[in-house]
């Protein structure tokens, strides 16, 4: 008898110790794994078994904290649900996106003087680790560069209409793509019977998804799919 109250008591002390949400949702909070990989564990150690890998731009939950540990809820593209623990070093809570509307140059320090690493083109995604009065810090490429604040970017806040489409539409003929409402920026031409998620509308031009933001095709022609 003495055996089982010790083991029920040990297990109510190990269900108090976890998070618990009062609405039985998720948190507010999300983590993104901004290094190649990060592994989620049994306990806060990196000796702790690990139950599985969170790749770079995946995002959990975020239940709890200790000290450089978060304790998380990932669910994988297959439908599992793991919780464990990940290391905050290789992650960025509550991240903030960017999308580029041209392209520019990644630098290895805040300075445009520095040695420049690489390139990124218009379009381009990136999460945003840190800031500075005249430069992003983002997880670019399984890596971290800097770009300059002075760029043409989309913000989260700009994209959040992007995955609700009015409708699937089919281009009726070879067409141009533009980053503005204008033939001034062509982005690229379009095949005939290319199809496209439909946004909204600006003047005579349909606002349509494209890569990781939106641009614009003249709405004579891409005609609404019927079976849509």
């Amino acid at each position: 008898m003495k055996k089982w109250l010790a083991l029920l008591t040990a297990l109510i002390l190990t269900l108090a110790a976890l998070p618990v949400l009062a609405d039985g949702g998720h948190s507010d909070d999300v983590g993104e794994v901004i290094s190649m990989r990060a592994a989620l564990r049994t306990a806060p150690k990196t000796s702790a078994e690990r139950l599985t890998y969170i790749n770079n731009g995946e995002s959990f939950y975020i239940l709890d904290e200790n000290e450089d540990w978060y304790f998380a809820e990932f669910h994988n593209a297959e439908g599992e649900i793991f919780t464990g623990w990940i290391l905050q070093c290789y992650v960025v809570k509550n991240p903030r996106h960017i999308v580029a509307r041209n392209g520019g140059n990644l630098y290895a320090s805040p300075s445009l003087t520095d040695k420049r690493v690489g390139t990124f083109g218009r379009y381009e995604k990136f999460t945003v680790i840190e800031e500075t009065s005249k430069y992003y810090l983002v997880s670019c490429r399984n890596a971290a560069a800097f770009i300059s604040r002075s760029g043409d970017y989309w913000f989260d806040e700009d994209l959040e209409f992007i995955n609700n489409r009015l409708y699937v539409a089919t281009v009726t003929e070879k067409t141009g793509l533009y980053l503005t409402p204008s033939t001034k920026t062509k982005l690229a031409t379009i095949k005939k019977g290319t199809q496209f998620d439909v946004l909204g509308f600006d003047g005579n031009y349909t606002i349509v998804k494209y890569e990781n933001a939106y641009a614009y095709i003249p709405s004579e022609d891409i005609l609404q799919d019927t079976y849509d």
